[in-house]
């Protein structure tokens, strides 16, 4: 997607371009009232990134959201809410670009970070072994032994298809060590033998090692034995707050008559 400046090159712009045209003709053709577009961090690190974003609402008439990781891991918990209990949870959402941790003990969120390391970022070997070291820091210095045992809640297409692989039942927890099973399975394989052996996407079968690194690393500096995978992510959300908006927005409406 990027060029050597980190810009959004002229062909993926080309092609972004046209994929949101494809997204007005559906808006219009279902007279949605309200949407919500949002770009995480290739866009918001993209010297373009806005430029882009301009040149789609100034032809198109869509407004696009460059989000940040903090409000990007706000609309991903309101997803995760309802798996949520007592317990102590680490939540760990892995994008292309970024990693967005939160940690909740007794249904509150204690902290949350964000950290420039996803699974594309791995795969072009842009990640940054300090960065590394600084989640893993942040990990062990958010959790106390009176928190308990921690349980990972994982969200992202590439754990969701390491679910999947693994045949584990529908809601029920998929262990570290499975998840490393998964990984040395997968490592076997080249790039085709994914896609026309074990049926993987084109833009899945290049980075599910990569993110499956990374949640192995996180869940490692937490001590997590499981992992919870709702298959649930940032649309998701984007879906609940849209929801909640709308009723406010009727409510007050009714409210007026």
């Amino acid at each position: 997607m990027f060029s050597d400046q980190k810009k959004i090159s002229p062909a993926s712009e080309e092609k972004f371009f046209k994929l949101m045209q494809a997204f007005k003709i559906l808006i219009d053709l279902y007279e949605v009232d309200n949407e919500l577009i949002c770009a995480t961090s290739a866009m918001r690190e993209a010297k373009n990134g806005e430029e882009v974003a301009t040149r789609v609402l100034n032809e198109i008439g869509l407004k696009i959201r460059i989000i940040d990781g903090n409000k990007e891991a706000e609309l991903i918990n309101k997803a995760i809410s309802s798996y949520i209990d007592d317990k102590t949870y680490l939540h760990i959402d892995v994008g292309g670009g970024s990693t967005e941790l939160n940690l909740y003990y007794k249904k509150e969120k204690l902290n949350a970070r964000s950290f420039k390391i996803g699974s594309v970022r791995r795969l072009e070997h842009f990640d940054s072994p300090v960065i590394w070291k600084n989640m893993e820091s942040w990990v062990r210095e958010n959790i106390r032994k009176e928190y308990g045992p921690i349980t990972a809640i994982g969200t992202g297409g590439n754990i969701n298809k390491i679910f999947d692989l693994a045949k584990t039942k529908t809601n029920t927890p998929l262990a570290i060590k499975k998840i490393e099973e998964i990984k040395e399975f997968l490592s076997k394989y080249s790039f085709e033998e994914k896609v026309n052996l074990l049926q993987l996407n084109h833009d899945r079968a290049d980075v599910i090692i990569p993110a499956s690194e990374i949640y192995l690393a996180v869940m490692r500096a937490a001590r997590s034995k499981n992992i919870i995978v709702p298959d649930v992510g940032l649309k998701d959300g984007m879906m609940i707050y849209l929801y909640e908006k709308t009723l406010k927005k009727l409510k007050k409406e009714t409210s007026k008559k």
